[in-house]
């Protein structure tokens, strides 16, 4: 059976309690986090959760299930800039996925379109580097029993660098290594007008997560038929991981929608 989770990017911290409340009452107990959303670096982050969050959401009988954003409020610099960049991402993505697994979580999703720009170098160069680069997490992730989750990030959002599911899945296949598999975007695979029934056919063994969302994270457009059609092609692939969640805080998105959205996904998806 497909698990449906909620990325806590769609609430301000203020909001988790009524939020989980909704949760616990629909029966959807799985969170997707965004460890910085408040502001904290690391060493904060993983104080707060153990002295706040975790007691909140032992309350609440929900849990984190993965961890989204894990480059929000790290300085704009790129893997690509040199050894010095590579390490210093790297030893920040090995204390991420230390925190992740400290909660229980199993999947990392990776898009941080500004951490991997490529800029001047040519593709096989960037290829190469960026080779070295994921199979090394990939490795740090297989320690800490997490799926490192790749997300194409499209050209409109400032990528230059796997900008679209098929270059996402060429990638994990040519790594290939278990503990690395790529995030499905809905919201990107639209922006980029991919066929994503296509998509889940033929390549659901690379499939590690996915998101349901809009192009630019807007509140999830209640199109029954789309998501019916994308529903039925992951059962009929047996995918039975998470789908999750995945909006920004606007002006409509209130308390009340983020219940109807989460009703909307579980009756479709499960």
């Amino acid at each position: 059976m497909i698990k449906i989770a909620v990325s806590n990017l769609a609430w301000k911290k203020s909001e988790d309690e009524k939020v989980f409340e909704i949760m616990r009452d629909l029966n959807v107990l799985n969170l997707e986090v965004s460890p910085f959303r408040d502001g904290s670096i690391l060493p904060e982050a993983r104080k707060r959760f153990c002295n706040e969050t975790k007691k909140l959401l032992n309350q609440y009988g929900i849990s984190v299930v993965a961890f989204q954003a894990l480059m929000f409020r790290y300085p704009e610099v790129s893997i690509f800039e040199g050894a010095t960049a590579r390490n210093k991402i790297l030893e920040h993505l090995k204390g991420v996925l230390e925190f992740l697994n400290q909660t229980g979580a199993t999947i990392a999703v990776f898009g941080a379109p500004k951490n991997k720009i490529k800029g001047t170098l040519s593709y096989d160069e960037a290829m190469s580097i960026a080779k070295d680069f994921f199979r090394q997490i990939a490795e740090q992730a297989k320690i800490f029993n997490v799926i490192f989750c790749i997300e194409p990030t499209p050209t409109a959002y400032g990528a230059d660098f796997i900008c679209n599911t098929q270059e996402a899945v060429d990638f994990v296949k040519m790594i290939g290594h278990d503990s690395l598999k790529i995030n499905l975007d809905i919201g990107s695979s639209i922006l980029n007008e991919e066929n994503i029934e296509k998509i889940i056919n033929e390549n659901i063994d690379c499939v590690g997560h996915l998101h349901i969302s809009e192009p630019y994270l807007k509140t999830i457009n209640l199109n029954p038929s789309f998501h019916k059609s994308v529903a039925k092609t992951l059962k009929a692939n047996h995918y039975n991981k998470f789908i999750s969640i995945e909006m920004l805080p606007n002006n409509e998105l209130d308390v009340k929608n983020i219940a109807k959205i989460i009703s909307f996904v579980k009756d479709i998806y499960q």
